[in-house]
């Protein structure tokens, strides 16, 4: 093919953001320098007269309607450059149209019928090897010199990886609204090119004609804690260059490449970096040396933040420029419920997935994690419609009980919020009294004192029990399964010592007409009543302290015992309850997270976003761990992060 100077290309650029996109079939690669300037000859520019609008501008090839199929989601713009080659000249209010044929990007065709304006064409002499003549092909610039210019940008909007859209030129009477179809471009099938020109190859000018080049991409990016991996590959087009091939997972990578050297730094704002990157894949494995991961860190409504992705190889070198994006939901596909709806203290509808995002991309902790540690944390309720997270309390008899800082600490204000019969009038504590909040689960907030023995005999099974399966809140803490006490993992020493009563009942019932599991349920009775602690009988329940709250459980010892910003505890009119109110629970809580990480990392580690350990281990090891110290809880909650997946439509 020949390619003169004065050939010049019809360009429609489908691009967001950057004009630098090149793409393959098995995945994203771009480039900087320019458009790449591959070719391939897909289905001929098919002729389609005298199509109306009411026929809703649509050509079917043998049933199957014709049409590119988007293999990325983003934002759809066109860019318009004059300058085509045509066999014939279009109609003097000739535009051009993408019409959205199939796919979740419902919308009108898009049409400006002053593409053209008073654009006279010229007529090019073309020679004809195959007449063995000249002959005139018509092509069209904006300036009339002979150079093409990028003068035109349509915004199409949004649309979704497997949208079909089509391209075609169109004479468009605005007066009558009748539309004809000048020529319309069929891909069906892309091969193993994205940047493509619709048409014919025309040997007999050794070029295309009827020509539409198109070169369809989507910007870098990224979404909020959407994982990415970029393999850094040669540019074929370019002996100095590198292509990033953008993959959503490792079984996509291109084996045979060379090692490369990958920095990523922030390129705004300036000092703080909007991604976490990795040289592991999600299940702590050591990548390729020519990929790196990287997960959307940092999203907010008032800042865009993007990363700047380098890599080398050699000789070769390449950079991009990656935006964070803010995720449209939080759902793995397949999954329900949704959990995305919910109702809060105050019985207001609340919106999980935007709670997660908003504080997620604050605070640089994936919103899929937030939303997973709910599912393992929070209570659920059927709502009308939905089922929601709920708030949620919790006391703790077995180990925030027995804090000895309630009336020493001066964190604690000389026991503000102590439990204590003994206290006239204020029994409850001598700040404000127990709120009255709506949808707590699994149990309400005591509003008059309670022994500890008070306690388990309302919320085991260990006396009585509960009077169906949805009896949740009797079972809180202890249920039997089979006649045998089951006590929640957590609570490692109740655990211990009931196993060894139920050991020990094993060999006893030989001579009783009790059953095991009944004799050891009766001595774990005796043993937590009468005797564990001095009896639990005799210990006033410190059911305002020795508590965890809302959508994550922030225990409010651990609140109030931050290091920077904590939960402001000898203010009267500030109650433990206050924790539960959803703002309030996701701000410690995501405070807590983040000091949890860079203690753990120190700062510059936390903030530089590359984890030597890796990035799922930190979660599990430093921040989930320290939650709930049983060996199985990291595990459990990151197996519900997977559940709600970041997704963009």
């Amino acid at each position: 093919m020949k390619t003169n100077a004065f050939y010049k290309l019809f360009l429609l650029a489908v691009i967001v953001s950057s004009l630098y996109t090149h793409l393959d079939a098995q995945g994203k690669i771009f480039r900087l320098d320019q458009l790449a300037k591959r070719r391939a000859a897909i289905a001929s520019g098919t002729a389609v007269r005298n199509i109306k609008k009411g026929n809703r501008l649509m050509y079917e090839d043998h049933g199957v309607t014709s049409g590119f199929v988007m293999r990325n989601t983003g934002q759809l713009q066109v860019y318009y450059a004059y300058a085509n080659r045509l066999d014939r000249e279009l109609p003097a209010n000739a535009a051009l149209r993408v019409h959205f044929v199939k796919g979740d990007s419902l919308r009108n065709d898009l049409i400006n019928p002053t593409r053209f304006p008073d654009v006279t064409p010229w007529s090019r002499y073309i020679y004809n090897d195959c007449l063995g003549t000249y002959q005139y092909r018509y092509e069209y610039d904006y300036t009339n010199t002979g150079s093409p210019e990028s003068v035109y940008l349509a915004n199409l909007g949004h649309v979704t990886q497997g949208d079909t859209v089509q391209f075609y030129y169109v004479s468009d009477d605005i007066q009558t609204g009748d539309s004809v179809i000048y020529s319309i471009y069929s891909a069906d099938t892309v091969g193993t090119a994205w940047n493509v020109i619709f048409g014919n190859v025309d040997y007999c000018i050794y070029d295309y004609n009827d020509v539409l080049n198109v070169y369809i991409g989507v910007s870098p990016e990224i979404m909020l804690g959407e994982t990415k991996y970029y393999q850094a590959m040669p540019d074929p087009a370019d002996a100095a260059k590198l292509t990033f091939k953008e993959m959503s997972s490792t079984s996509r990578w291109t084996p045979g490449g060379q090692p490369a050297q990958f920095t990523v730094t922030p390129e705004y704002p300036t000092n703080k970096l909007g991604a976490y990157y990795d040289y592991k894949d999600d299940t702590d494995s050591s990548l390729a040396g020519d990929m790196i991961r990287l997960i959307g860190r940092y999203w907010t409504a008032d800042t865009t933040y993007k990363v700047r992705l380098s890599a080398t190889s050699g000789a070769r070198s390449n950079t991009i420029v990656i935006e964070v994006k803010k995720p449209v939901r939080l759902l793995t596909p397949g999954q329900s419920p949704t959990y995305r709806l919910s109702r809060d203290v105050f019985d207001h509808e609340i919106n999980i997935d935007s709670i997660c995002i908003y504080y997620g991309g604050k605070y640089g902790i994936p919103p899929h994690f937030l939303k997973g540690h709910m599912r393992q944390e929070a209570g659920r309720i059927n709502f009308s419609g939905y089922t929601g997270f709920a708030p949620s309390y919790r006391y703790e008899p077995f180990t925030a009980q027995f804090s000895s800082a309630w009336k020493t600490d001066s964190k604690y204000n000389g026991g503000l919020w102590v439990v204590d019969p003994e206290r006239t009038g204020h029994e409850m504590g001598t700040g404000k009294d127990v709120p009255i909040h709506q949808n707590v689960c699994d149990m309400d907030y005591p509003r008059a004192p309670k022994t500890v023995w008070d306690i388990l005999w309302d919320h085991s099974e260990l006396v009585n029990l509960g009077s169906g399966p949805n009896d949740l809140q009797h079972r809180i803490y202890g249920k039997r399964v089979n006649g045998k006490m089951v006590f929640p993992k957590e609570y490692k020493g109740i655990c211990t010592t009931y196993a060894n009563l139920f050991s020990q009942a094993k060999f006893l019932s030989i001579l009783s007409t009790q059953t095991k599991e009944a004799m050891a349920r009766q001595d774990m009775i005796v043993l937590l009543r009468d005797t564990w602690n001095h009896g639990t009988k005799n210990m006033v329940a410190q059911t305002r302290l020795a508590s965890s709250y809302g959508l994550l459980q922030m225990m409010y010892s651990t609140a109030v015992e931050r290091e920077v910003c904590p939960y402001p505890s000898t203010n009267p009119s500030i109650s433990p309850e206050d924790i539960n109110v959803t703002d309030t629970n996701m701000t410690y809580s995501l405070k807590y997270m983040k000091e949890l990480l860079v203690n753990a990392l120190t700062p510059s580690i936390e903030a530089d976003g590359n984890w030597p350990s890796g990035f799922e281990a930190v979660f599990k090891n430093k921040i989930w761990h320290k939650w709930n110290k049983h060996e199985d809880y990291p595990g459990s909650v990151y197996s519900f992060t997977q559940w709600f997946l970041p997704q963009n439509n």
